[in-house]
């Protein structure tokens, strides 16, 4: 953090310099500019005014970070919570690394049959493959259909007397009001822009809005637009960082504050355009346009100018959908000829470009001091989404919570020189952590799409790069349980990043969890989690409901392998835990056989058609009311529903949630909402 205050010191003791330095110059250059039909008000102090500006701006974000310090301070007292999420690690000096995926099945006292599966996976020489992790010590009690996940376990005598060491539920804000509120609140206003962010950019706007206005012509004199210009350069950098002050304190993702960069970069975009515009039209009426725009202070204005509109036009939806490395191209660009141009253009602006600076710096080392080198084993899973490839990380075992996300890059070749290319080369790719720190390793489930890097990691893994040996498949199972070899590759793995951050889930009553296709291992990590917490009596969590939407139900019998072990009883100091999965499939006849529904291991149930996500919640919190646990005045501490998905499923459960009945919501303790959305 003190890399962040010195960010902020530099602009503040920079802008301070200019108020008291270059006030009256910047004043005389501005009417020397316009002409003589300039208007400047001398009683106004401009400089000194904007940075005041900036000032508001950023109390604004101290009183929102402010009403996150009680969460902030629950967390504070799980100290395994809160100090983890930022830097993965590995298992330790002493700790053997793990090299098994999941303990998927009990294993047999058949000493002849262990000592045909060693936990050693076994290497092939020729073709550098690996018998897949996941296949080791898999028996025949593997492929039973009861996993009997319904099962409660018996309280212990001290869960009787209450010296569990759960955590404390702080609620959130939002919870505290009425369903109707909350329904208000998360209504979109427009595509991606809910009533509150709304409200947010308009507050922003209203206060710039006044900067530029008191006291001034925005079409007379065009120069408080260029100063507010100035003003918000390095708030849309902070805010677009991996690693900004919101997201360190707030406990914010970077990923949730893309719609504040965008609002800010609009604005910045605005005001230079008036700014720019605005000084030709006066320059053309006065006759001068001539005689100024060959003044280097004024051409590096345009320079400025220009590298401002390229980050507008480069990052349009339709840029980024089609080609997102020109985006970057057009970003990079355009952001270092912004810079230039406005610190060649008038010295006042030089302490909001270096603070700008300062602050993407800052964020670049920090990202680099994330990111780790490791050796990853791939596994083909064709039948899991139209494709996708299982990634197991045994060298990455901590530092991460469930829920959180990592950049990938692959590392290709050999040698530091191939390190070095891929990090400064590759673009990073996002992808959610599908298990529980303190495991096997961190394991991920990376979906086949159109894009070259999901394709080529799936050709890897499937082994059409370099031939592998294929085993065989004589049963019909699944990639997994029929041994399908895995391939080594190197990644460079940043993050971890985003998270539920100050949401413990295991503080709650009930946990929803709403996954669409490949949003599933969001789900994965947290429900392993959730389990691994209740096994050691530190959950309050009594009812747990997992949707699962898909388009072909051949994916729920690709990852039973996964399901079947996950949610197997668990000992467990606690009482009843129940929990309950509904998979729900939009097409049938896919790329493989319609499970059989009679034949599905116990609480997980398989459907037809899209899921009633009101009807789910409504079930969990029937379970969380019948359990009556907790310390809450109705035995309660409340509910907690994640979603991970496309857009649509998101604002589908927090349409759910606002649909609630009032009685419903206070018998319960409220309902809070974590949200994953697929973006761009």
């Amino acid at each position: 953090m003190s890399a962040f205050a010195s960010a902020s010191s530099t602009a503040a003791a920079g802008a301070s310099s200019a108020v008291s330095n270059s006030t009256t110059d910047a004043a005389l250059a501005a009417a020397s500019a316009m002409g003589s039909t300039a208007y400047i008000n001398a009683t106004v102090d401009v400089p000194s005014f904007i940075f005041h500006i900036v000032l508001v701006l950023l109390a604004i974000a101290a009183v929102f970070i402010l009403f996150t310090f009680p969460r902030m301070f629950a967390a504070l007292g799980r100290p395994a919570h809160f100090f983890t999420g930022y830097f993965m690690r590995g298992p330790g000096a002493n700790a053997k690394v793990p090299r098994l995926a999941r303990e998927y099945a009990p294993r047999r006292n058949n000493p002849q049959r262990n000592a045909s599966t060693k936990s050693t996976p076994q290497r092939n020489a020729s073709t550098k493959t690996m018998q897949s992790a996941r296949t080791v010590g898999w028996t025949d009690d593997s492929h039973t259909l009861d996993s009997h996940a319904h099962l409660l376990t018996l309280p212990s005598r001290s869960a009787v007397n209450g010296h569990l060491s759960v955590p404390t539920r702080v609620p959130s804000w939002i919870t505290l009001t009425h369903p109707i509120v909350v329904s208000i609140v998360n209504h979109e206003v427009l595509p991606g822009v809910t009533f509150l962010k709304g409200l947010i950019i308009m507050l922003i706007f209203g206060v710039l809005a006044y900067a530029g206005l008191y006291e001034s012509n925005p079409f007379s004199n065009p120069v408080r637009e260029g100063y507010i210009a100035m003003a918000i350069f390095p708030l849309a950098i902070a805010v677009a960082c991996k690693n900004n002050v919101l997201t360190w304190l707030a406990g914010v993702g970077y990923e949730k504050l893309n719609w504040l960069h965008r609002a800010l970069g609009t604005l910045l975009v605005l005001c230079a355009n008036l700014h720019g515009v605005g000084f030709i039209y006066n320059w053309a009426i006065n006759d001068t346009f001539y005689t100024k725009i060959v003044m280097p202070k004024f051409q590096y204005g345009f320079v400025a100018l220009a590298g401002v509109d390229l980050l507008y036009l480069g990052s349009r939806q339709f840029v980024r959908s089609k080609s997102y490395t020109l985006f970057l191209i057009s970003h990079i660009v355009g952001l270092i000829t912004t810079a230039i141009g406005m610190a060649q253009h008038f010295p006042v602006t030089v302490p909001y470009v270096v603070a700008g600076v300062v602050l993407y710096a800052v964020d670049r080392v920090l990202r680099l001091a994330r990111t780790r080198t490791t050796t990853a084993y791939l596994t083909p899973m064709s039948h899991l989404n139209n494709g996708t490839t299982h990634v197991h990380m045994p060298h990455l075992t901590r530092g991460y919570r469930a829920g959180q996300h990592v950049r990938v890059r692959v590392v290709g070749g050999t040698g530091i020189l191939a390190w070095i290319r891929a990090l400064a080369f590759s673009r990073p790719r996002p992808f959610s952590l599908a298990s529980r720190p303190s495991g096997s390793g961190a394991e991920l489930y990376i979906k086949k799409e159109r894009g070259a890097f999901t394709t080529g990691i799936y050709k890897m893994a499937s082994g059409e790069f370099a031939s592998p040996q294929k085993s065989s498949n004589e049963k019909g199972l699944s990639e997994v349980e029929a041994g399908q070899p895995t391939r080594a590759v190197r990644l460079l793995v940043e993050g971890p990043y985003g998270g539920p951050s100050y949401t413990m889930f295991e503080s709650y009553s009930g946990v929803v969890l709403v996954a669409g296709g490949s949003g599933i291992s969001f789900a994965l990590g947290v429900l392993d989690d959730l389990m691994e917490a209740h096994a050691a009596g530190r959950s309050r969590v009594r009812a747990i409901e997992v949707v699962w939407a898909i388009a072909d139900p051949a994916a729920l019998t690709a990852l039973l392998p996964v399901l079947r072990p996950l949610l197997r009883p668990r000992p467990s100091p606690h009482s009843a835990l129940a929990i309950r999965m509904t998979v729900h499939y939009t097409r049938a006849g896919g790329r493989g056989p319609l499970p059989d529904p009679s034949r599905l291991p116990t609480g997980i149930h398989l459907r037809a058609g899209r899921p009633d996500l009101l009807h789910t919640l409504d079930a969990a919190i029937d379970r969380v009311l019948d359990a009556r646990a907790g310390p809450a005045p109705h035995g309660t501490s409340g509910v907690v529903a994640a979603a991970c998905g496309p857009h649509e499923l998101v604002a589908q459960l927090e349409g759910a949630v606002g649909s609630l009945s009032w009685e419903r919501w206070r018998d319960v303790g409220g309902v809070e909402t974590v949200s994953e959305a697929f973006a761009f």
